[in-house]
């Protein structure tokens, strides 16, 4: 069988995609029931771009149950009797991956991976099943649209199509749920303004009426007018949101950010992360080129820098930005990565729609890696009680007792 370095990751990536054949599972299966840990061959696939689809299939380098695992599910995928494309695992649905999905988080001092089986039976049947009875699913494409005259939209619950009408602005739902504005016409005396916020547990994408995209995580919220009129394009935003901006170099667009700073752009990638509960303000440029300003300071941006505001340190620039740990959301996962147990936390309130409260001295617990944000709350509950967090839940309420 040929099983070179291109040959290899062909098949890999075929099957994660959903395009290999029969055939060519069960020579991806031949491949991997043979290898031995030392096989070169065999690290292609277990440290090499497995590790890139980490976040996205639940897999860190896999031990002996896992790999047996993964022929099991792999060999259900070829029990057909023609050979069209063959339907893979969706290994964040599959209940023996449940607990893929948080795979990547390490803990404490000496950090090590937490694997897919290690610990998975240690918790009491009693205590998985509170976990499961207080089970709190993720959060989802929700938010209201507040039009000029007060009227609140649940988008959300809102059929496809004409929402609304506003002076000249149309407001409507697209097929894909995201809201974009049709708009004719207006002077700058016609200007409205509207807002759309997320809640706990919610998140929507809206493409302004200029075509910048934006996205909004949860807890957040934009105000913008539902036209571009006058000589810059100019917004609002709290919470935490990435921007798509629209070139247009004769009209600057400007981001007012909770009253604490304002972004000025031409065209460019960017995100700000401003939550009333977080430390500082956090302006992260992906491409492009932003001015950031914070009472009479001003810096420019260049790609991959991020700007912290807090309430006494100024501008504070980082060069060399994480541009996926902050993207992260926006990409459908958490990325923990070199944070505290209380910043997980404040995550997993937003996300999940719950509140925490502490008894006593929280943890110090140092996180590394991440996970989908596609599981429910009882999955994340399970891997922090394996990692010593004790808690327990009271209604919507964690109470985190060590």
């Amino acid at each position: 069988m040929e099983t070179t370095k291109d040959h290899i990751e062909h098949l890999w990536k075929k099957f994660l995609s959903n395009e290999a054949t029969k055939a060519e599972v069960e020579m991806l299966l031949e491949y991997i029931d043979t290898a031995s840990d030392g096989d070169p061959d065999w690290n292609i696939i277990n440290e090499g771009f497995l590790k890139e689809d980490v976040l996205q299939h639940g897999f860190v380098g896999m031990d002996d149950d896992q790999r047996e695992n993964l022929l099991r599910n792999l060999r259900k995928t070829t029990s057909v009797n023609s050979d069209p494309p063959v339907h893979r695992v969706h290994f964040l649905r599959t209940s023996w991956l449940k607990y893929a999905a948080a795979v990547l988080l390490i803990c404490g001092v000496g950090a090590y991976f937490w694997t897919i089986n290690r610990h998975r039976n240690d918790l009491a049947t009693t205590s998985r099943k509170k976990l499961l009875q207080t089970d709190i699913a993720p959060g989802g494409e929700k938010a209201v649209l507040t039009l000029a005259d007060g009227t609140k939209i649940t988008l959300d619950s809102a059929s496809n199509g004409n929402l609304a009408k506003q002076g000249d602005a149309q407001v409507v739902k697209l097929a894909n749920g995201q809201i974009a504005y049709e708009v004719k016409g207006l002077s700058e005396k016609d200007i409205l303004w509207n807002t759309m916020s997320t809640p706990n547990g919610g998140q929507y994408q809206v493409t302004l009426p200029d075509g910048t995209r934006v996205w909004l995580n949860a807890a957040s919220s934009i105000t913008y007018p539902v036209a571009f009129v006058g000589k810059e394009r100019h917004v609002k935003v709290s919470g935490e949101a990435y921007f798509e901006v629209a070139q247009n170099r004769e009209k600057p667009f400007t981001v007012d950010v909770d009253g604490k700073s304002v972004v000025e752009v031409l065209g460019t990638s960017f995100n700000v992360n401003s939550y009333r509960n977080e430390a500082t303000v956090k302006t992260t440029l992906v491409d492009g080129a932003v001015n950031v300003k914070a009472g009479d300071k001003v810096v420019k941006l260049r790609p991959g820098q991020q700007a912290a505001i807090g309430n006494t340190t100024g501008i504070a620039v980082l060069s060399n930005a994480d541009i996926t740990k902050t993207l992260a959301w926006k990409n459908g996962e958490f990325n923990f990565d070199g944070v505290d147990l209380q910043t997980v936390m404040r995550q997993l309130e937003r996300w999940y729609g719950i509140s925490v409260r502490y008894q006593g001295t929280p943890p110090d617990i140092t996180f590394r890696g991440g996970m989908y944000r596609n599981v429910n709350l009882s999955v994340v509950l399970e891997f922090l009680q394996n990692m010593g967090v004790k808690f327990r839940m009271d209604g919507k309420t964690l109470i985190v007792t060590n």
